[in-house]
């Protein structure tokens, strides 16, 4: 309601994996709502989540056990990735798009298209253009590299591709 405050938009885009695990809440409060899942190797995202983690704790805490929040990551993402893969299968195929991060990556523009298309969104030529021109200005944003590593909290690929073996074999990690 506070976001809305100077204006409700068209649509609303949140950006949150976790989201994957309560899609029974969000659907009772929007009914409407429609889903994109982003597949992402979970030994490459694994490492990300755990460094977040570590960056947001430590502004409340000196005393940070990397080990434990690399368990810790990893029990939550089993949970919400089991539970929302259990949950979507009540949904309808205009309510949630697949999309692989390496595909999206490559070829942002074609996989919009596609996910516009399955959600029954219209994609204009000027919906299109704004799109082009963000990938445009992004490429000449100079970033900071994320570093981070597995074995900084207790974790390895051969760790994280056992306890998301049936994940990755769905879909072909």
């Amino acid at each position: 309601q506070a976001l809305e405050l100077s204006g409700k938009p068209k649509r609303w885009l949140l950006k949150d994996p976790s989201h994957i695990g309560h899609l029974p809440e969000i659907l009772k409060t929007y009914p409407n709502a429609k889903f994109i899942h982003i597949h992402r190797d979970p030994s490459e995202s694994v490492g990300s989540f755990c460094s977040l983690t570590k960056n947001v704790r430590s502004a409340f805490t000196r005393k940070i056990d990397t080990h434990v929040i690399g368990q810790t990551v990893i029990d939550f993402w089993n949970h919400n990735l089991e539970k929302g893969m259990s949950d979507r299968k009540s949904l309808s195929d205009n309510q949630i798009v697949d999309i692989q991060y390496d595909e999206f990556i490559n070829n942002p523009i074609e996989v919009i298209k596609h996910t516009y298309s399955q959600l029954n969104f219209d994609m204009n030529i000027a919906t299109e253009n704004n799109i082009q021109n963000y990938l445009i200005k992004d490429k000449e944003i100079t970033k900071l590299k994320h570093k981070y590593s597995l074995e900084e909290y207790g974790l390895s690929k051969q760790i994280i591709k056992s306890q998301f073996r049936d994940y990755m074999l769905n879909y072909d990690f």
